[in-house]
């Protein structure tokens, strides 16, 4: 009990120790499916950087940032990390508001990214089927209209951040990963570079976490092209094809920097 009992108090020490470190921000906002975790595996294993996984919050004020902190190395227990000046996380989610009053602020560093639907709405069918084969994600009509409401949510922070934020697709993390890591190396602020190797870490793959797969264990970034698991309704496929090009055209114009699979 004594053991159990000093090891709580050594844990909400740090986090309260946490909470006075004045941490920048790096936001990533996407949606599910689109190399988040890898993004976050990457950024996380920087020296500079607190924070890898989903903390499923929303950020409604300034005390939503102290909440991210109690959340991160309170709830969770992480140990902050000696030289760190920045603490990371990723909202996915409408159901996870970013408030225009945090959009807002100078101090914060904010990454965008879209991956296409017909990609992103298989790959969605697919970890539900395995996690919650009930759950409308696991359907096509579910999915697509998870994307479509979140294609709508980040043209409005697009809007709302404008000329302060970073977009790349998704996929150029992969496919030009040596351009990637000092683009957002850059736009972070960062002293030193990414690797794209990154650490495993205790709730690598864990469910609710991020992505579940095996291959986010593999400790860097992987290059293996899958085939594609294909889509039945090709006519919703289409729609969903026409807004997610006007939405990504809507972040790359409103976009400090970007960089695309093809330019």
């Amino acid at each position: 009990m004594r053991s159990s009992a000093a090891s709580g108090l050594v844990q909400r020490g740090r986090a309260y120790a946490a909470l006075l470190r004045p941490y920048g921000r790096i936001f990533l906002l996407s949606h599910m499916r689109a190399y988040t975790s890898l993004f976050g595996h990457i950024l996380g294993s920087h020296p500079e950087i607190d924070g890898y996984y989903e903390l499923h919050i929303g950020y409604h004020s300034w005390r939503s940032l102290y909440r991210q902190k109690l959340v991160y190395f309170g709830r969770d227990g992480h140990v902050p990390k000696a030289g760190a000046r920045f603490l990371f996380d990723k909202v996915l989610h409408n159901d996870h508001p970013v408030d225009d009053s945090i959009l807002a602020r100078e101090r914060l560093r904010f990454v965008l990214a879209l991956r296409d639907p017909e990609q992103t709405i298989p790959s969605i069918n697919q970890l539900y089927a395995n996690v919650d084969p009930g759950h409308a994600f696991a359907t096509e009509a579910g999915a697509f209209d998870y994307f479509e409401a979140r294609l709508d949510g980040l043209s409005r922070a697009a809007r709302a951040l404008s000329g302060r934020y970073a977009y790349l697709d998704a996929e150029s993390l992969r496919s030009r990963t040596a351009e990637a890591l000092p683009f957002l190396a850059s736009h972070i602020g960062l002293r030193t570079p990414l690797q794209e190797e990154y650490e495993v870490k205790p709730m690598t793959g864990q469910s609710g976490r991020g992505d579940s797969s095996p291959a986010i264990h593999a400790g860097r970034i992987s290059r293996e092209k899958k085939s594609p698991l294909g889509i039945g309704d090709q006519e919703r496929l289409m729609q969903v094809k026409a807004r997610f090009q006007e939405v990504r055209a809507t972040l790359v114009q409103h976009s400090a920097r970007h960089l695309l699979l093809l330019e």
